[in-house]
C-alpha cells in the first residue's frame, strides 16, 4: 500500500502498509490449494491402512521431493477431506518411507508412517509436481 513500515513490526503497521493475499488464495487456504491443483497435477489416494501396509510398494512408485501429500479425513474412497499438507522433502530408503515437512508443527523429515500412526487421519493424497 505505501511505505511506512517496509518491515513491519506488528500487526497494525503490517496491516498499514501491506495488502496481504485474499483468504481465497491457492498458496494459504488448503481447499484452495485443493481445488486449484486437483485437476492440473497427477496424483494418487490412498487410506491409512493401504498405505501402512504397500508403503513400501508405493515407495518404489513415481513420487519425489517436492511433492505434496495431503492428510485426509473422513472415509477414503467415499467422501475425504483435506486436513494438513506438507511436502516430500526426504526418503527413508531403510524404512521405504517418504520424510515430509511442514510448518504448523514444527517438522522436517518427518516419517509418514509416523504421521499416520499418531494422528487421526484416515487417507492420503498424494500430488505430483
Amino acid at each position: 500500500k505505501n511505505n511506512v513500515y517496509p518491515r513491519p513490526e506488528n500487526s497494525t503497521q503490517l496491516d498499514y502498509s501491506w495488502t496481504l493475499a485474499q483468504p481465497k488464495s491457492p498458496w494459504i487456504s488448503l481447499n484452495e490449494f485443493c481445488g486449484y491443483w486437483y485437476p492440473r497435477v497427477r496424483k494418487y489416494q490412498w487410506s491409512k491402512q493401504t498405505y501402512q501396509t504397500r508403503h513400501d510398494e508405493i515407495y518404489s512408485m513415481d513420487i519425489g521431493i517436492g511433492d505434496v501429500v495431503i492428510l485426509c479425513s473422513g472415509v477414503s474412497g467415499v467422501m475425504t477431506f483435506g486436513e494438513h499438507a506438507m511436502i516430500i522433502t526426504a526418503y527413508d530408503s531403510a524404512g521405504k518411507d517418504f520424510k515430509l515437512s511442514g510448518h504448523t508443527n514444527p517438522r522436517k523429515d518427518y516419517a509418514l508412517l509416523t504421521i499416520l500412526s499418531t494422528s487421526g487421519y484416515n487417507a492420503v493424497d498424494f500430488y505430483l509436481f
